[in-house]
């Protein structure tokens, strides 16, 4: 995990969502694909820092979490803008599509 990234679970989810702009990984150290994805979101990370939070969780170490937001695949990335889900992507995402989604959030919050 990167410096502009934090660990998202059951104790501190609520609080570090709920306010501006957080995007939260849901995926696995296991998983090729949330591998390929977790160095995409620490890239955009490292690009907006202090503009976007960023916030990884273990779907393992947080099946709470996993299911309360209903993560039936890995990776998952959810954007959370006030505390409420604005936007899900699950799947291998490239870099510039994500920051496409991110944009008119981000946009918003100049």
């Amino acid at each position: 995990m990167s410096a502009e990234t934090r660990a998202l679970d059951v104790s501190n989810f609520d609080a570090e969502t709920s306010e501006g702009v957080v995007l939260a990984f849901f995926g696995e150290p296991w998983d090729s694909g949330s591998r390929r994805e977790l160095r995409i979101i620490e890239k955009v990370a490292a690009l907006t820092a202090g503009r976007l939070k960023v916030g990884m969780c273990s779907v393992k170490d947080a099946p709470e979490l996993a299911e309360r937001f209903n993560i039936r695949s890995i990776p998952a990335t959810l954007l959370f803008k006030d505390g409420k889900e604005a936007e899900r992507l699950v799947g291998l995402r490239h870099e510039g599509t994500l920051i496409r989604h991110l944009k008119k959030y981000l946009e918003q919050e100049a």
